[in-house]
C-alpha cells in the first residue's frame, strides 16, 4: 500500500510540474508575441501597446505605427553606419540627458510654487492700466553698485502707458509707490533697477470693469512664480562651492 501511495505521489507531482511548465511557457509566448518585426528588431505587443499611449491625438493608430516603423528603419541605418560610436553622438546624448534632467527639475519646482494673488493686487493692476507711467531705468556693472546706487553705467527716463509695458515691468511697478526703486535684476547688460517717478491718468483709459480679471490673476501669479524661482536659484548659487581656477 505504501508503494502505491509513493507511485501516486510521484504521478501527482509530475503532473503538477508539467502543468506549471506548460502554463509558464504559454504565458511567456503571450507576453513576447511579436506585433511588429522590422528586419532583426522585434517589437512585442506589450511594447507596442505602451508606445501607443504616447500617440498624438491627431494621428490614427495606423499612422503612428507607420511612423514607428520609419523611425526604426532610420535607427538601424544609423547603427549600420556606426554613428552611435562617434564622439559627436556621445556629446549630443549627454547634452539631451542633462537638459532633460534640468527640465524635469524646473517643472517640478514651478509646481511647488503656489503664489497667492490678492484682490488688492488685481484692483491695483486695473487702476494702473488707466495710467501713463514715467520711470527711470538704471544699469550697473555689479550688484553691489546697484544696491548702493553707485556709478550707474546707463540712466534712461521713459514714459509709457502701463498697458504697453512688458509683463515683467508691469509686475515691478505694481508694488512700487512714486519715488520708490525696485531691487536689482540681472540682465545681459548688467544689473538693472527701475524707479517709479510718477503716474498720470490717460485721456481715454479702458474701464476697469472691462478687464479680464482671471487673465490679470494669471499674469501676476506667473510673475510671482518667476520671482520665487529667482530667489531659489540665487540661494542655490549662494550655498554652492563655486571656484574658477586660473
Amino acid at each position: 500500500m505504501r508503494y502505491l501511495y509513493y507511485i501516486l505521489g510521484i504521478f501527482i507531482l509530475a503532473t503538477a510540474v508539467f502543468v506549471a511548465f506548460i502554463g509558464r511557457d504559454r504565458a511567456s509566448v503571450e507576453v513576447s508575441r511579436p506585433a511588429l518585426v522590422i528586419n532583426d528588431r522585434i517589437i512585442t505587443q506589450t511594447e507596442l501597446n505602451e508606445r501607443l499611449t504616447d500617440k498624438p491625438h491627431d494621428m490614427t493608430e495606423e499612422q503612428y505605427i507607420d511612423s514607428l516603423i520609419m523611425q526604426e528603419l532610420l535607427i538601424q541605418e544609423a547603427l549600420d553606419r556606426d554613428i552611435h560610436q562617434e564622439e559627436s553622438f556621445r556629446r549630443s546624448v549627454e547634452s539631451f540627458y542633462e537638459q532633460s534632467l534640468v527640465k524635469i527639475l524646473l517643472d517640478r519646482k514651478y509646481q511647488d510654487f503656489n503664489p497667492e494673488v490678492t484682490d488688492k493686487e488685481v484692483e491695483e493692476y486695473k487702476r494702473l492700466s488707466g495710467m501713463e507711467i514715467q520711470f527711470t531705468r538704471r544699469t550697473y556693472e555689479t550688484r553691489n553698485n546697484a544696491q548702493n546706487n553707485q556709478n550707474p553705467s546707463d540712466v534712461q527716463t521713459k514714459t509709457s502707458p502701463f498697458v504697453f509695458l512688458s509683463d515683467n515691468l508691469r509686475f515691478i511697478f505694481l508694488s512700487l509707490e512714486p519715488g520708490q526703486t525696485s531691487g536689482p535684476r540681472q540682465t545681459d547688460e548688467g544689473y538693472v533697477t527701475y524707479r517709479l517717478d510718477q503716474t498720470r491718468p490717460l485721456k481715454n483709459p479702458a474701464p476697469a470693469a472691462d478687464m479680464d480679471t482671471q487673465r490679470i490673476r494669471n499674469l501676476i501669479a506667473d510673475q510671482k512664480q518667476e520671482q520665487l524661482y529667482d530667489k531659489w536659484a540665487a540661494n542655490l548659487r549662494q550655498q554652492a562651492d563655486i571656484r574658477r581656477p586660473r
